[in-house]
């Protein structure tokens, strides 16, 4: 189901599993009304919302539609929304997946290689994480053993048993 699962689709489900968190709206305009985030995520108590989220469908992408992903994403931090810039997350995250931890080997100079991942998937810190908040600015959505944290520069931002 996944794997041809609509993006729209994949947002609701996951927009679902939030729900418990935040108060959520979503295809929010910018002030300027140059942007539209699929998403922004309340603390239930605040008018302010906290973080944005835009969303992919979750299939295998290339290079060039990830480096897209992010640069819209980044995009999206330097605009306002709702009076005040935000944190956005790209969902589904790109660390820990099949397009990061690919296993190929790879003859260079005659000796192999191996591409091999440096972290778990059950981690809150990746190599490719720290690339995404230094070079894009920009955060991740993730599951974690079912739950959602929200991860920039490897740290966790927000997730359900410490609302940072």
């Amino acid at each position: 189901m996944k794997g041809k699962e609509t993006e729209q689709a994949f947002s609701q489900r996951i927009m679902q599993k939030l729900e418990k968190f935040f108060r959520i709206e979503t295809e929010v305009f910018s002030d300027c009304k140059s942007a539209r985030i699929d998403a922004l995520l309340f603390d239930r108590e605040n008018t302010k919302p906290i973080f944005g989220v835009e969303f992919k469908k979750p299939t295998h992408k290339t290079g060039v539609f990830l480096a897209k992903y992010c640069l819209q994403a980044q995009r999206y931090t330097q605009v306002k929304f709702l009076g005040q810039n935000i944190e956005v997350a790209i969902c589904p995250a790109i660390s820990n997946n099949d397009f990061i931890q690919v296993l190929e080997l790879e003859r260079i100079d005659k000796r192999q290689w191996k591409a091999t991942p440096y972290h778990s998937p059950s981690q809150t810190h990746t190599n490719v994480n720290s690339f995404l908040g230094t070079a894009f600015n920009i955060c991740e959505l993730r599951f974690i053993d079912n739950q959602p944290f929200i991860i920039k520069n490897n740290k966790t931002l927000w997730n359900p048993n410490n609302n940072i």
